[in-house]
């Protein structure tokens, strides 16, 4: 199954490709956005292809309010199911306390963002997963487009050759706003550190 959703990720649009996922997988299929920069993008085009898919967003304590406020907006006007999950120990650290050193950072990142992806997926059941996952980080230039998960859910990124040129113009032909000042403690000031979720459940013979 793998080879071919990787087949059909390259001669396919993505519309076609989450189609089909849903084809596959019917209502076990859920999505999953963080509301970064082009998230509205990838949003527009689920609720086009999948109106009732549900839509894993992890509120980590620590997202700045513009954020917070562009998810209630995008979810509402493009009505969508959000299902918001939060880390066990909510807002427990303060921000100046957040490890700097790789390692501290890295549990706290796997207990406020991981853990509850996790959960969430658990939790709703999933037997695949879709997100807007880009191939803007390094390390993910070379990675199929589709993946079975360690724990067995196929994960599909529609988008993943999308470029900046291409979601620019689908958000102004589409009136969809974009989050240019998103923040995220796990991923550094750049955006290119991988925040662990997708590393995770990695499963290295399937990439």
């Amino acid at each position: 199954m793998i080879d071919q959703l990787n087949l059909e990720l390259h001669i396919k649009t993505s519309e076609q490709v989450i189609r089909k996922a849903y084809h596959l997988f019917g209502e076990d299929v859920v999505a999953s956005t963080s509301f970064k920069d082009y998230s509205a993008v990838f949003l527009d085009l689920l609720k086009k292809s999948i109106p009732q898919i549900r839509v894993i967003f992890i509120d980590t304590g620590y997202l700045t309010q513009e954020t917070l406020s562009l998810a209630e907006r995008i979810e509402r006007d493009l009505e969508i199911k959000v299902r918001r999950y939060f880390p066990l120990h909510y807002h427990l650290t303060p921000r100046e306390k957040i490890p700097k050193d790789e390692e501290g950072l890295k549990k706290f990142c796997y207990e406020s963002k991981v853990e509850p992806f996790e959960r969430a997926l658990r939790e709703l059941n999933a037997r695949a997963l879709i997100t807007g996952a880009l191939d803007n980080k390094p390390g993910r230039e070379d990675l199929e487009f589709a993946r079975t998960r360690s724990d067995g859910i196929i994960e599909l990124r529609p988008m993943g050759r999308w470029k900046k040129k291409l979601l620019q113009e689908y958000a102004e032909k589409s009136g969809l706003p974009i989050n240019e000042n998103y923040k995220d403690v796990c991923t550094g000031e750049d955006g290119r550190r991988e925040c662990g979720i997708f590393t995770q459940s990695r499963r290295d013979t399937n990439l």
